[in-house]
């Protein structure tokens, strides 16, 4: 009985002298960032359990489309046709006013398509450019425009203005 005691005293004594030696710093550091990975893991899965009786599946199908009065619509898509046959040049991409441009870059960073490089921001890739006007609407200085007349229809034809909705 006393040597079985003592066997697993030694034991208990060299076990972690030989874990010392496994381990260097780096072998922790890495096991650090994957416990910590995990931790980060569980966690986002903790709350999203807890909003789970927030959330509710929706059938996308059964979403009613947003009524349009006709009139208007049909107003809009009249002048529309007129307009194009009418020959009046159309914009393909906005214009940059450079003595305002300060080459800020906003337009550069909110442009989805990519058509604005970066220290060539007065220029604008025609292929590229979807027409989305987002440069347009956020630029600090107002040097874009895009001076299309479908956007003073739209503000004739349309005047009354849609009911949000938030569809998740």
């Amino acid at each position: 009985m006393k040597k079985f005691f003592c066997f697993i005293y030694l034991a208990c004594l060299v076990l972690p002298l030989a874990a010392q030696d496994v381990l260097s710093l780096d072998s922790c550091r890495t096991l650090a960032i994957a416990n910590n990975k995990e931790l980060l893991i569980g966690r986002t899965k903790i709350e999203a359990a807890a909003d789970m009786d927030k959330l509710y599946a929706v059938d996308v199908n059964r979403i009613q489309r947003p009524r349009q009065a006709f009139f208007p619509l049909f107003r809009f898509l009249r002048k529309v046709v007129k307009l194009r046959k009418s020959g009046v040049p159309m914009p393909r991409i906005p214009a940059v006013d450079t003595e305002l441009c300060n080459h800020c870059g906003y337009c550069v960073k909110h442009c989805p398509a990519g058509a604005i490089a970066k220290g060539d921001e007065c220029s604008t890739d025609v292929e590229k450019c979807i027409r989305c006007c987002a440069c347009v609407k956020g630029c600090p200085q107002k040097a874009r425009t895009f001076d299309t007349p479908f956007a003073a229809l739209l503000a004739d034809c349309f005047k009354k203005q849609k009911e949000n909705r938030i569809i998740l």
